[in-house]
């Protein structure tokens, strides 16, 4: 289905419609423009959910905040995030401050909590 989308399809049935349904969706297609399953719905809202919480969480972090945030979520101390970025620890420490204020947590726990939610993934080293 996400193949579908990125496609920008005009629409998308089950493989389980039966031909009523079908007919009805090429019907909309051909004269409105458009027809989505009703089963996949909620997956279309789910998706533009998480792509628009995306969007928000890059408005929200800078790009090196993320990458701290990703090697955070490795479990590197932040004198193993400044070696590998090239930065001071007291960089570090300000990003992870500015992390912690921008994502309202209180705790190293608490950003990882907000990483799974908002979808950001460690980076396989």
């Amino acid at each position: 289905m996400q193949e579908a989308l990125i496609a920008e399809a005009d629409g998308f049935i089950l493989k389980s419609t039966g031909k009523e349904e079908l007919q009805k969706a090429l019907y909309q297609i051909l004269n409105d423009g458009t027809y989505f399953s009703n089963q996949i719905i909620p997956l279309l809202y789910t998706q533009m959910q998480k792509e628009e919480e995306q969007k928000q969480l890059t408005d929200l972090l800078s790009a090196r905040e993320i990458e701290v945030l990703r090697l955070i979520l490795n479990e590197h101390t932040s004198e193993e995030i400044a070696a590998k970025l090239f930065i001071s620890k007291k960089t570090v420490d300000h990003h992870r401050a500015n992390l912690l204020t921008k994502t309202n947590c209180k705790t190293t726990i608490g950003l990882v909590k907000f990483a799974l939610r908002m979808g950001i993934l460690s980076d396989k080293e």
